[in-house]
């Protein structure tokens, strides 16, 4: 369950995912040598899911770095290993470079 939980999160991060910030402009690549974009997943432009399950905006527990967190839930134990793209929820974040 937690590598299916790991490659979700990764998922999400390396689509430039990230909540308040809907319909806002999009993040911007930084120009210097290692060109970062960093972006908290509660930033997110669409949240998208997918049966039951969902991406939820959380406060607690607490000893996150910004306004919250983004949870996937239900934590019901169940495993989709397969077609990530239209078997699991996710949030999509616009970047540009």
């Amino acid at each position: 369950m937690r590598s299916v939980l790991n490659l979700l999160i990764l998922f999400v991060l390396a689509s430039g995912l990230t909540r308040s910030a809907v319909g806002a402009d999009p993040f911007n690549q930084d120009p210097g040598p290692d060109g970062i974009v960093s972006i908290e997943a509660e930033n997110f432009d669409k949240n998208t899911p997918q049966g039951d399950h969902l991406w939820e905006f959380n406060t607690t527990p607490t000893g996150f770095s910004a306004d919250g967190f983004m949870r996937s839930v239900p934590a019901s134990g169940s495993i989709n290993d397969s077609d990530y793209v239209t078997n699991a929820p996710r949030l999509d974040t616009k970047s540009t470079s």
